[in-house]
């Protein structure tokens, strides 16, 4: 992903094998990154210049501007106790050792990022991942009725940030299944965070239905079957598709426990991806003629080509 691949074409084919792993519906829609150089903790512990930032601008050109963080913040979630902090040390953003259930970041958003990575700083820790679309698959094949009523029962999702000086209240209205514009069947996007989820905004007939619908598909993604666990030690790298892959924590097992966190914009991450797919098919067919072609027509193509090139 670095400059040391000095070949162009082949630093946008290895980007474009991450995109479409992560992005693709029918990949896994996460990738672990490795090779990583040794990182600098006090530069991590800051949230300045870390891995997982150089790493996420290497493959999406930039990550997301926090309004108090500023740019190329990382966030920082860690688990230790408050006697182990350093006196007029700077508390991280996130000082737990609770469990955190699975979840999509930036849910309270209007507009979520599209994709998250996270670096294992130091210590360990058992997190979860669990597929949106395995899950809501097994929920319309076991209770069909409450498919539509979890997609489309409208919720209230905010936080309030106290680590942030002054605090940030944040909150949105918004759907557990968004879909794509145009095509009611196609989902283009899940949001789910039980932590910060207040009341449905329903009709008060529709509630009922609503609330089992939203209990089913957090019971069904709790099962063994649909949870992939995995120890985070230090120097693991994961990047995932947010609009699809929830994660969690299930405990924290060696403290002090810092993971770096950072995140790229839906805008962006388009963009890019389009930009690595368009690099692909010059010298077959003119830009001007791919301007208004969608993504997965572009990605068509694109096997295409590689068909092409293979007969040649």
């Amino acid at each position: 992903m670095f400059p040391q691949i000095s070949v162009p074409g082949d630093l946008n084919a290895v980007k474009e094998r991450i995109l479409d792993a992560v992005l693709l519906e029918s990949a896994l829609g996460i990738v672990k990154v490795v090779g990583l150089p040794d990182s600098d903790v006090e530069s991590e512990r800051k949230r300045e210049n870390t891995i997982v930032t150089k790493v996420l601008k290497e493959l999406c050109g930039s990550v997301y501007y926090h309004p108090r963080r500023g740019a190329d913040k990382s966030f920082n979630v860690t688990s230790s106790y408050a006697d182990e902090m350093k006196p007029g040390e700077a508390l991280p953003n996130y000082n737990t050792k609770k469990v955190l259930l699975p979840h999509t970041d930036h849910s309270h958003y209007t507009h979520p990022a599209r994709i998250q990575g996270l670096y294992a700083l130091e210590g360990e820790s058992e997190n979860v991942f669990v597929s949106c679309f395995a899950t809501l698959g097994t929920l319309k094949k076991e209770t069909p009725h409450l498919y539509t009523p979890f997609c489309k029962s409208p919720m209230s999702i905010g936080r309030v940030a106290h680590f942030y000086k002054p605090s940030m209240y944040q909150a949105t209205i918004d759907t557990a299944v968004t879909m794509h514009p145009g095509y009611p069947d196609k989902i283009k996007r899940f949001k789910w965070h039980p932590h910060l989820t207040g009341s449905l905004q329903t009709s008060y007939d529709d509630l009922k239905e609503a609330r089992v619908a939203h209990r089913t598909f957090q019971e069904i993604m709790s099962r063994d079957t649909h949870l992939f666990r995995l120890v985070m030690k230090p120097g693991d790298l994961f990047i995932w598709d947010n609009f699809r892959i929830l994660h969690g924590r299930n405990r924290v097992l060696e403290v002090p426990r810092t993971v770096v966190g950072q995140t790229v914009p839906e805008q962006v991450v388009a963009d890019q991806y389009r930009a690595v797919k368009m690099a692909k098919l010059r010298g077959f067919i003119e830009d001007k003629w791919l301007v208004h072609t969608p993504m997965d027509q572009l990605h068509e193509m694109v096997k295409l080509v590689g068909v092409a090139e293979t007969n040649y």
